[in-house]
């Protein structure tokens, strides 16, 4: 979902506007609002590793393009340390076969 994210960022400003297609916006969140905005900015900075800190002052819908537009204010003045969003490489290799033997 967040692959299809478009970012618009106004030169000299700390504000962000998301575009986001309805359809993706509407597969998680069942209406457009400030507090469903807010928990999809949260996550898409979350999982994009952006600096900053997110806070949501508008989000509407464009009918004519359907996306979901959110005006999205960033603080980079708060330090917060977040954990970068990671999915794993691999998956352990336990060897099962070797704990069915000691089982015994």
């Amino acid at each position: 979902m967040f692959n299809n994210v478009y970012e618009a960022i106004l030169k000299g400003s700390d504000t962000i506007f998301l575009q986001v297609p309805e359809a993706d916006f509407n597969f998680n969140y069942d209406h457009i609002s400030i507090r469903n905005s807010q928990d999809f900015a949260d996550n898409y900075f979350a999982v994009k590793s952006k600096d900053g800190i997110p806070h949501v002052k508008n989000a509407y819908l464009n009918e004519s393009t359907h996306m979901v537009v959110i005006a999205v204010q960033v603080d980079y003045n708060v330090q917060l340390y977040r954990n970068n969003y990671t999915v794993p490489d691999t998956i352990p290799n336990n060897n099962i076969s070797c704990q069915a033997e000691n089982f015994e």
